[in-house]
């Protein structure tokens, strides 16, 4: 970034401490109010953290975590059993506590993921000035996701880091921890499974070895409480429990932002308030996994297409690879795919976001459309849509409906667009 005219070494060396100030004030406020938030409050995250903790007692006591208790089936434990022990040592604090111990651990997945993200879009030898704009520029649109996942307690920035972890590991030849890290975040969540073809793909087996092994061990963490027999019944149970607490309603409402709500709000089944036909909502989502594997299929076969087209266009000149790209759209992707897509799952766009804000700072090929498309995703953070369509649907109903959708996939195209050669937005400056 250009130094300011008539500004002494003295002057910039203040004004990078003033930036640095301000952003800790700015971080210290932010975990204060976080933090505000349980005071008082001993119900506090009690639909997604409190569903972890009431696991955890449960297994902690030689219980099933699969159960429906008075929360009802939308404030079930829905991760698999591996998750539920490794949370046991929260639940020796008082459940404020527990919560507030649980805040500092997604504090510290928020900070490790964007340190994550600088470093696969190699931001880290950059001018200090560029990296804080373009943190910046990042921040403003995903801020709302981040804080709605810190608020709830969720498992959305856990998960986040263990894929940000593997690709940061396989870029330094680390790939069987990486491996280990991925097998990690689909213990948490199912989604990041879509990144086991890239593996493959990339013929990385030591990765993939790291996956298998790790995904093992996490099968096999309940049995030190409750023996073989007792970790392949827990694991029956989870499948069970999962199919058997399925909620309709959870499926169009307009809070979900998943491609399967956007399909299930069309006038043949909902207006995302009133179900018309359920018959027809039971045929889209059995239909559904079929409808993934083919944009799965097709959104790989242009990786893969992708890879060739630049393996030697990269090793030519001072590009980037083409990793960061097919990383963040996965994500988007995963995103988009998951049944339930809350403003809390939408954390994984902070890298696709962090792409287009460097596109953006350097303003090179394609930085409005950068910014366009950082805009789009604030505007659907800010827009209110609270009670929309419940009269009827239309068109700009439905589209409002799926504001976060509509924006990620809008993030999506621009970081591919802004990408499409190697000289473009990535590019590394001499």
């Amino acid at each position: 970034m250009p130094q300011m005219p008539f500004c002494s070494d003295a002057d910039a060396l203040r004004w990078r401490h003033a930036r640095v100030a301000l952003w800790a004030v700015l971080l210290a406020g932010a975990i204060a109010w976080s933090f505000w938030g349980t005071i008082g409050k001993p119900d506090c995250q009690d639909m997604d953290f409190g569903a972890y903790y009431r696991a955890a007692l449960a297994v902690r006591q030689s219980h099933t975590p699969y159960t429906v208790d008075e929360y009802g089936p939308m404030a079930v434990y829905p991760y698999a059993p591996a998750f539920a022990y490794g949370f046991i040592p929260l639940t020796y604090l008082e459940y404020p506590w527990a919560c507030r111990g649980w805040l500092i651990v997604n504090w510290l997945a928020t900070l490790a993921c964007f340190f994550l993200a600088i470093k696969l879009l190699r931001l880290s030898g950059q001018e200090f000035e560029e990296i804080g704009d373009v943190i910046l520029l990042a921040l403003v649109p995903t801020s709302t996701y981040l804080w709605a996942n810190l608020r709830v307690g969720q498992v959305s920035m856990i998960m986040v880091f263990g894929c940000l972890g593997w690709a940061y590991y396989q870029q330094r030849g680390q790939r069987i921890l990486g491996g280990a890290l991925l097998a990690t975040a689909s213990a948490l969540k199912l989604a990041p499974l879509a990144f086991v073809p890239y593996l493959v793909i990339q013929r990385d087996w030591r990765g993939l070895a790291g996956f298998v092994a790790g995904g093992m061990l996490l099968f096999a963490l309940p049995a030190g409480w409750v023996g073989w027999d007792g970790t392949w019944r827990l694991h029956h149970e989870w499948f069970q429990h999962t199919a058997n607490t399925q909620v309709p309603v959870q499926i169009y409402r307009p809070g979900n932002q998943s491609l399967l709500a956007q399909l299930a709000r069309l006038p043949p089944i909902s207006n995302g308030h009133e179900c018309f036909s359920p018959e027809h909502l039971t045929q889209l989502t059995h239909a559904y996994p079929s409808l993934l594997l083919g944009l799965g299929a097709t959104l790989y076969a242009w990786i893969l297409w992708d890879r060739r087209r630049h393996r030697d266009t990269v090793a030519r000149i001072r590009g980037p690879d083409r990793d960061p790209l097919h990383v963040a759209l996965l994500l988007i992707f995963l995103t988009l795919a998951s049944p339930r897509a809350w403003r809390c799952n939408f954390v994984a766009l902070a890298l696709p976001c962090l792409m287009m804000a460097q596109v953006v700072c350097r303003r090179g090929t394609g930085s409005q459309l950068g910014l366009a498309a950082l805009g789009l995703v604030l505007l659907a953070c800010v827009v209110p849509t609270n009670g929309i369509g419940e009269q009827g649907w239309n068109l700009g109903v439905w589209l409002l409906q799926g504001k976060h959708f509509w924006a990620a996939l809008a993030l999506g195209g621009a970081c591919w667009w802004t990408s499409r050669s190697p000289m473009l937005a990535g590019t590394a400056r001499g």
